[in-house]
């Protein structure tokens, strides 16, 4: 994090904070989410963001965007009253199987056919990005509040079923295992499409694959992407 010499915006009858997301080489990182004593905002396309400034002598200010590790830091008013935030964020690297892309295909052909599919057979609860945009959230964790059969513990979501435990469910993001991914990190706006079991029993075979499972349910992620026809190399 770096304070620049730019300002608050004129003219504004509340103090606002100016600043900008941009990752390691400098490029900005568009929808990050930039909290501060529970006032949030969106980064635009170039990395700029605006939020209203709280009335305290110093405050806390996060930043979170799936794929980049989180930043959070202190600053004290005096500090951003006539400067702006240049924020660095760095991406989180996460081991995939090799596959070689071999052209432009349809959605059929990619892995989320299988959240179609299942979400025709009537298994689970599924969440579509069309019902995702009508939640006009950010956050991925409001979207799962909304949903039917799920409570939340501060940040930690929780099937009903198993509430009144410490237990909570097995995360996978786009077909691979994810335990402990922070699900407050995720933005709705990057979710194509989310399924909900809430017992090992309805869980699909292939969310229960070795030890990667929970008997306390499991939620299924899956992020916008290209639709691309993938093929695993031998």
């Amino acid at each position: 994090m770096a304070l620049a010499p730019v300002g608050v915006r004129a003219g504004a009858q509340t103090p606002t904070i100016v600043g900008v997301v941009r990752d390691s080489a400098g490029a900005p990182i568009a929808s990050a989410e930039v909290s501060v004593m529970g006032r949030r905002a969106s980064s635009d396309s170039l990395g700029r963001f605006y939020l209203s400034l709280p009335a305290a002598d110093t405050m806390t200010i996060s930043v979170r965007r799936l794929g980049y590790e989180s930043v959070s830091f202190r600053v004290t008013a005096k500090d951003i009253a006539s400067n702006s935030i240049d924020v660095v964020m760095h991406r989180v690297a996460i081991a995939l199987d090799p596959v070689s892309v071999s052209g432009m295909e349809d959605r059929a052909r990619t892995p989320i056919r299988g959240f179609d599919d299942r979400r025709h057979r009537g298994l689970g609860v599924f969440i579509t990005r069309e019902e995702i945009e009508r939640r006009n959230t950010s956050l991925l964790t409001d979207v799962l509040r909304q949903s039917r059969g799920v409570v939340m513990r501060g940040s930690q979501v929780r099937f009903t079923n198993y509430q009144a435990r410490n237990c909570g469910p097995m995360v996978w993001l786009d077909g691979n295992a994810a335990p402990g991914l922070d699900l407050s990190a995720v933005s709705a706006g990057d979710v194509e499409g989310i399924e909900l079991y809430q017992s090992i029993a309805t869980t699909p075979g292939e969310f229960r694959r070795g030890n990667q499972q929970s008997e306390c349910g499991t939620i299924v992620i899956w992020t916008k992407r290209p639709i691309l026809e993938v093929k695993r190399k031998p």
